[in-house]
């Protein structure tokens, strides 16, 4: 249920951006879990992965953390964990790999929205030959 959470973050920025709304930078959504595997429990330790998918992981998911994430402030918009993760440190780690989930959303959605531009006003993807531009002044 974390990763749909964090899909509809990214959903909802995308919203944003497609109505013209201004923001001070796209949100993306990301979630990491720790997951006590079978065959990992044995050994007694726990793996860290991002976007779980429990039919994939078999054992016991038991922590997650989805972040809220403006790349472009480098700002952590908000957090929501379930479970517990450990001590401060441990849990921090997985607030990290929620944000680097996120952050490789992000390329996606960029994408997505640009796509979107280029339908919107042709003639400004026209003139920019689908390329970044410099600004200036």
């Amino acid at each position: 249920m974390m990763t749909v959470l964090a899909g509809a973050v990214t959903c909802c920025s995308a919203a944003l951006a497609d109505a013209g709304i201004d923001t001070v930078g796209l949100v993306t959504g990301g979630v990491a879990a720790v997951v006590r595997d079978e065959e990992a429990a044995v050994r007694g330790k726990m793996m860290s992965v991002l976007d779980p998918c429990p039919a994939e992981h078999h054992g016991e998911i038991v922590a997650a953390a989805v972040v809220a994430y403006v790349e472009a402030r480098d700002e952590v918009a908000e957090v929501w964990m379930k479970g517990l993760a450990g001590d401060a440190e441990q849990t921090e780690r997985l607030v990290e790999r929620a944000v680097q989930a996120a952050a490789a959303t992000r390329g996606v959605l960029e994408d997505a929205v640009r796509e979107n531009l280029g339908m919107k006003f042709p003639e400004l993807a026209e003139a920019v030959g689908g390329r970044d531009v410099e600004m200036e002044g």
